[in-house]
Order: structure tokens, then sequence, then C-alpha cells
């Protein structure tokens, strides 16, 4: 037996090779002696990798045609061991799936449980940056494992452990799932210890999830179950007992059980600061505020030492408040900036769009009022700690989508990428957008996890649907480039904190005034922020809630016109007062631009008709460059260029609108480019028509319905069941963000509507799901909608004039908001002379008759006219 070296098996030629371990092989060479040609095969990847990946193919073939599985298993493990060591994510998933498979179907634990450990290591060593979402793809190997070679304790320690990664991510479904399955486990093997285990966890999630009654189910039943067993209570069940009656207001009770495990020696640090944090409520609660800031204090010195950024979050929302029970809010306002720097820190590990947005769920109905009470009480804030805020709590699923797109074009511009890559990418990207992204379908978020797949012939006819398969696709191909490509790193840098953060405070310094809503506590607040004043402003949430209704009913049919309109009249009078000395202050410090950021509860809020109806700011507008726009997805936007060259409609006829093509029309006379108008009756959009795909601006003419009229927005069309050729959701996002549009008119009643909601669930996140941000997916575009039903003449006219100020070569926000202010003084002579350019003689002498009957001088001098359209746009 000759002695081996890597050097020496990269000196033979594949013959030679194959020959040397056919030899190795008929002498009956020891595992031993295999596992060091392995070895070297290992060192001699970092010489040549490709030529050491034959070697051990080679191995493989050789030992499949002598059936050696043991031998065959240890040089998966080899390679494996490999692609672990270069961080080859596809590749260590791709192996380790195998080698976990053929270990089981060969019955040979000691090499599975080897490349399990190893990779556990290997993650913990050195593959920090790996994705959370595909940690829990390794997770689900070795519960596999596990599971087959009946190691029913390591394999529901580790369900556990998967069931509390999903629930930090806001996927109670997929945690509870897996603890049902565990419990099945348990209970089929008669392991009451270990079911013990499950009802522990799942308390915990309960508990998380805030559904107490729940949680004290579960708790008693473990309770119960372990003087069944016999066993000492667990301090683990202790602590939750302890949690549960701080979470019931029994703080004093809470406390003594704390007291009880904190003087417990076996009780473990991480353990022991969760329930020092804990105390530190408790003791706030009971006044006992001085107290409480001291423990959280030391938990903060010490807690960084575990490397638990969950735990070092907690412990600064927990100081957040306690400080501010203290009063002390400029030491308030350093522990919720820093606590939304670790969210953002944190989020780098998820790359789900909506693992990241549920990860924010947990932490929203805690930040916001909080930071609103810092806002309004400090006396050293300034605009950069508000727009920070901003940045953290008005970002959403589209801001990070933009961001991947961002990132996708970058590398397909990039000449030292590979086309080969780029093709995979693109396809990548593909199946992504064609799965549903961003916006998923309730269902598939909900069995978006690797534990999970349908097989229902109605759902998906052509055989299991796997929802997990297109994220994960994504993430590999993300780690490959990554790898490859160290410059093309992280798909989402564009939505980090810092970024949009950065773009914010731009826009302030420019003499731009923001105003947020937010709705809280049963509250509803406004935040106005510019680079001179920052207030928060406390509304009568009735306003709202009752305009809200008269919307929902005129909407519906339920109520007439007048009804509404007397509803909208009395809201923007109430409003009013809240805005005037914030209009006072921009008229006079020559604030240029407005920023409307939208609430996910409130966003039907009538804002600019309020603003419009102070004479004073009206007059500001036509004499300065000042402009209002609404920003659902805080982004920033491409640089569009001011030409209007071409022009697409899509005409959806309605009876009873007679206006719809008319105002179609109108673009022939302003914009002298190509101009095309389509059908829906009688065709389709055609996405790779050069005329589609360079229009400068499309204009849709059709019937509108509410999004939130629909159960999950994936459902919905623009018509909902007025039309049967009505443009879907899913048509849209597919193929619209493609397009190079700058300008879209969607001229549908009710198309500014937003749904915050999809089939399974309410986002506490500030979503903002609509056409409006569907359409924004272009990332150059502005977007007028229309907010509520309206009359086609109203339509017809302010399309005109928008297209008249467009032709003044004005930029779109400020053809826009001149044209608001123009609609509101337009005169009965004004508007007869707009119609009086209706190509169809009979509907024209309708219109101007109608005209006629007006008894008001000035036809629109109504919020619900000048107020009816929104711009929405990328910041």
């Amino acid at each position: 037996m000759s002695k081996i070296s890597y050097k020496k098996l990269l000196q033979m030629d594949f013959n030679e090779y194959s020959i040397f371990i056919e030899s190795g092989i008929n002498s009956k060479f020891s595992k031993d002696y295999f596992n060091k040609i392995n070895k070297e095969i290992r060192k001699a990847y970092r010489i040549e990798p490709n030529k050491a990946i034959d070697l051990l193919e080679t191995n493989l073939q050789k030992f499949t045609n002598f059936e050696k599985p043991y031998l065959y298993a240890m040089t998966l493990v080899s390679i494996t061991k490999i692609h672990i060591d270069n961080k080859n994510t596809s590749e260590i998933m791709d192996f380790i799936s195998k080698t976990i498979h053929y270990v089981c179907e060969n019955n040979i634990y000691n090499l599975g449980k080897q490349i399990i450990d190893y990779n556990n290591e290997a993650i913990t060593r050195s593959l920090q940056d790996l994705k959370e979402d595909e940690y829990l793809q390794f997770m689900k190997y070795q519960i596999d494992f596990y599971l087959w070679f009946k190691k029913f304790e390591t394999c529901i320690e580790l369900m556990c452990e998967c069931a509390f990664l999903f629930s930090s991510n806001n996927a109670y479904q997929s945690a509870y799932r897996i603890l049902n399955d565990a419990q099945n486990i348990a209970l089929t093997n008669n392991k009451l210890a270990l079911q013990f285990k499950v009802l522990i966890t799942q308390a915990s999630i309960c508990f998380q999830e805030r559904d107490f009654k729940s949680a004290k189910a579960d708790f008693d039943k473990a309770y119960h179950l372990s003087e069944i067993l016999g066993i000492e209570i667990p301090m683990e069940l202790m602590a939750n007992m302890a949690t549960l009656l701080m979470n019931t207001g029994k703080c004093e009770d809470a406390l003594v059980i704390m007291d009880k495990i904190l003087n417990n020696t076996t009780v473990s640090k991480k353990n022991r600061y969760s329930i020092k944090m804990n105390k530190s409520i408790c003791l706030r609660q009971i006044g006992r505020v001085e107290e409480a800031l001291e423990l959280i204090q030391e938990v903060l010195n010490n807690i960084k030492h575990l490397n638990d950024l969950n735990a070092i979050l907690e412990a600064h929302l927990i100081a957040t408040k306690n400080y501010l029970a203290a009063l002390n809010y400029d030491m308030g306002l350093q522990k919720i900036n820093k606590a939304m720097e670790i969210m953002d820190f944190n989020l780098q590990y998820k790359s789900r769009l909506h693992y990241r947005r549920g990860f924010k769920e947990n932490y929203f109905p805690r930040i916001i009022p909080m930071f609103l009470e810092i806002a309004s009480k400090s006396k050293n804030i300034n605009y950069k700690d508000i727009t920070r805020f901003l940045a953290f709590t008005k970002s959403n699923m589209f801001s990070d989508w933009l961001s991947i797109l961002d990132w996708y074009d970058k590398i397909l511009e990039d000449s030292s990428v590979d086309v080969e890559d780029k093709q995979v990418l693109k396809n990548v990207i593909g199946k992504l957008i064609n799965f549903g992204a961003p916006i998923l379908n309730g269902y598939k978020e909900k069995y978006d996890d690797p534990f999970e797949s349908i097989d229902d012939p109605v759902i998906n006819p052509n055989g299991v649907l796997d929802n997990n398969k297109p994220w994960k696709e994504f993430n590999l191909i993300t780690e490959r480039l990554t790898l490859k490509y160290c410059k093309n790193k992280d798909p989402y840098e564009n939505s980090r904190l810092s970024k949009l953060q950065e773009i914010l405070d731009e826009k302030i310094k420019d003499s731009t005034l923001v105003i947020s809503f937010y709705s809280h506590d049963n509250r509803l607040s406004i935040l106005a922020v510019s680079k001179v004043k920052c207030e928060v402003i406390e509304l009568d949430k009735n306003i709202s809630v009752n305009f809200f209704q008269e919307l929902y009913k005129y909407q519906n049919k339920f109520s007439s016109f007048s009804q509404f309109a007397t509803s909208l009249k009395l809201t923007t009078e109430g409003l009013f007062n809240v805005f005037d000395s914030t209009i006072s202050s921009l008229i006079s410090n020559n604030i240029k631009e407005i920023l409307i950021l939208q609430e996910k509860f409130f966003h039907w809020m009538p804002t600019i008709p309020t603003l419009l109806r102070n004479s004073s700011l009206c007059e500001y507008i036509k004499n300065s460059e000042l402009v209002i726009r609404t920003v659902p997805i805080i982004y920033k936007g491409k640089i569009y260029e001011k030409r209007f060259n071409n022009f697409l409609g899509v005409l959806d006829p309605a009876e009873g609108l007679p206006l719809f093509l008319e105002e179609l029309l109108l673009s022939q006379k302003f914009i002298e480019g190509r101009n095309e108008i389509v059908n829906l009756e009688d065709q389709k959009i055609n996405y790779g028509n050069s005329i589609t795909k360079e229009a400068d601006v499309i204009h849709l003419a059709t019937h509108g319905v509410p999004i939130s009229r629909f159960t999950d927005p994936s459902y919905a069309s623009l018509a909902g069941k007025l039309s049967k050729n009505s443009l879907s959701f899913d048509e849209i996002q597919q193929n619209f963000w493609k397009l190079n549009y700058s300008l879209c008119i969607n001229a549908s009643c009710d198309s500014s509507d937003f749904t915050n909601k999809n089939n399974q669930r309410i986002y506490d996140t500030n979503e903002l799901i609509g056409y409006s941000t569907l359409f924004l997916l272009n990332r150059k575009s502005n977007v007028i909608s229309i907010n509520w039903p309206i009359k086609d003449i109203l339509s017809y006219a302010f399309s005109h004039i928008l297209y008249s100020n467009l032709a003044e070569n004005y930029s779109i926000e400020r053809a826009y908001t001149l044209s608001l202010v123009t609609l509101l003084n337009l005169d009965k002579d004004e508007l007869k002379n707009i119609m009086s350019g209706i190509n169809d003689k009979v509907i024209r002498e309708q219109k101007l008759k109608l005209i006629d009957n007006i008894q008001s001088k000035f036809p629109f001098r109504d919020p619900y006219c000048y107020g009816a359209f929104t711009m929405n746009s990328l910041i």
C-alpha cells in the first residue's frame, strides 16, 4: 500500500486514477485508506478544483460499480465538505440532500451524523451570512435524518428550534404545523417527555403571538404532564408561567417566580438575561421605575457577549419603554434608534419578502407609539431622528422588491458577470414573478416553508406544488453571485434603513414638508416634519372613521352622492384647523414640495382637498414651484426624461360612461408622437409590442372597483365583476414593471384604494397594496389615480387640464399640482370650452347642456371634485 499525497494524485491522468482506485478496491484496502485519499483530494481542490471534483466523481462511479455503499457515502461526505469549506451554498444544499438520502437508504448512521455536525460547525464558524430562510432547509435535512434513525429526542429538539425560527418571522402557521408533526412523533412513539417539550414550545409561541388563552392552556397541559412524569417543574416552564402572569397584569406574582428562578445557579446566562428583562418590565409596571432602569441597564451591559441579536433588540425596546416611564425622552430616543438599527441589521439574514415583513411585524406595534411619544415630548429631537423612523416604518415589501430589481439590473449590466450566470438570474427572477412576487397569494405565503408541499389537483393540476422553491432558487443564485462577484453583494442594499433615511434627509434639506399618518393604540396621529419644524398632531379618530364609513357606503351604492359629498366637506373642515399652522409654516418657509406618506388603515384620508381649502396655499402653488404628491413606497425613483412622444391608451368600454374613449383621444391633441389605443373588448395588451414597451404615457379608462373589496389582492382586477375584460392584479404585477412609461393615468373609479391584507391575515406593516403601487414598479413612473366614484365629465376635464400643463413642458409633479388648483377655480365658460373639443357631436351636446344646467359659477369648487385625484410616486 503506497503512500499517497494530493500532489501525486494531481499528477495522475484519469485512466491512471481509475486503475489506482480499482486496484485499491480489489486489494480490499481499508476504509481509512480511502478516507485518506478523499482527504488528499480535498487538499487538491485548493489547487485544481475542477480536477479534484472529477476525481471524487470517479470514486462515486467506481464505488457504485463495485457495490461499496459505505465508500460511496464517505465520498459524498468529502464532496459536501469541499463545498461547505468553500461556501458553495447551492452545491452544499444539493450534496447534503444526496448524502442524507443515501445514508438513510443504506443505514449508515455515522457518516450522516458526521456531515451534519461538520455543516453545523461550519455555519457557526464561517457561514454567518447564510440566509435564515435556507438554514431552515438544512434543518429539514437533519430532521429527516434523525427521524429515519429514530433519534426522536434530537429530531424534536430541531423541530422546536424551527418553530421558533418561523415565529420570529411571523410565520406562525408554519410554526404550529411543524409542532403538530412533532407532537404526533412524540405520541406515536409514546415519548411523554418529548411531548412535554413540544407543549412548552407551543405555549411560548402562542404567547409570542399574544394568544394568551392558548398559551395558558398549553402551559396547564405541560404542568399536568410534569406531574404524571414525576419530574420537577423545569425552569423553562416556570419562566413561561411568570411571563404569562406578567402579561395578564399579575406582576407581583410574576416577580416571585422570577426571583426564584434567578436564585437557581443552574439557569443558563441566556435564560437569566431573559428573566431579568421580564423582571424589569414587571418593576416598571408596578411603579418601581428606577429599579427597572438599573436592571435593564445591567442586561444591556452584559448581553452583547451572547451574540443574540433578538435578545439585544428586545433589551433596547424594554429600555426605551422604561426611559419613557421615567420621562427621560432623550435616553428613550437613543435606545429606540439603536433598536431600529439592530432590526435593520437583522434583516440581512432574511431573504423572502414575507419573512422580512413578518420580522418587522413583530415589533411595529411597539415601536410606533413609543417613538411618537418621544417625538411629541422630546426637546432635542431633530429631523434626522424623524427620517430614520419614517424610513423604518413606511418602507414595505415594495421597497425591498425595488431594491431586488435594481440589483438585478446592476448584475445584467455588469460586463464582468458571465453570460450564463446572467441567464440563470433572468430565469430565477422570471420564475419568482410568475409565482406572484412581490405580492404573493396568502396561501402561497402560508405554505412557503421547506416542510410543506401541496398535492392538490385543484390548486395544482400538474402535480405537487412546492411553494418553497422559487424563493429557494433566488437565495441560491444570490449566494452564488455573491461568492463569485463580491461587489454585487446584497439584493436589499438599496432598501437598507441608512439608504432610505438618506433619501428622506436629502428631501428635507431641500425644503420638503413630509406629512405622515400613523394609527396606533386606537389613535390617529400626524407627524409633520420639515427642516425647520417637527410636530406630532393628534386627530380625533372619529373624523376618519366616520368618513370611511360614508366612503364605503358610497362606493357600494348604499348612499347617495350628496350624502358622501356632505361627509367629505365636514371631514375636510374638521381637518382644516389641524393643518392651519402647518400650512402657514409651509408658506413662510418657502417649502418646495409636500410629500404625503400614507397609512395602511387610513389611506383614504382626504389630505389634499383639506390643504387646497386654504386659498393662500392655492395662490402659493400658482406663484411658486410647489408640488404635492403622495408616496406609498419609500424608495428612490429613477429620473425620467421630460418628454411625451409615445402614448398608449387602454380602453374598457362601459355603459353610461361615454367619455372614456374621448378622454383617451385627448392625447392626440397634446402628444405628437406615436399614439395607440387598445380596446380590451377586442384585444389584449401586447407587452412585446414596441409602442407598449416605449410608451411615455399609459392612460387607462375603465370601470373601477376598490381593491380592498377582494379577500386577497391576487384575486383582484380593476373593474372586478363589472367587466370580464378587465386588467387583473396579477397581469399588471407581472408585466408593467418592464415598461418604460413615466406617467400612468389610471382613470378608474376607486383606483387609489389600497389593501393591507391577504386571505390569511392583516399586516401590521405599511404594505399599501394597490394598483398604484403596482404601476410604480417600473421605478420611474408617476401614477395618477381616482379616489372615489366620479362622473366621467370630471375625469375628462382633469385629463384635459393635465395634458395642457404637460404640453407647457411642466414636470409631471408640477403639472398635476397646477391641475388641481386649475380644476378648483375652473368656471363654467372654461369648462364649456374644454367640452367643446369632444369629437362625438351627440356626446358633446349632451355635456354642454349639462353644464348649462349647473347653478354654480365654479362647477368643480367642491372637495368631491378637486380632491378626487391623487398622484402617487416614489421619492
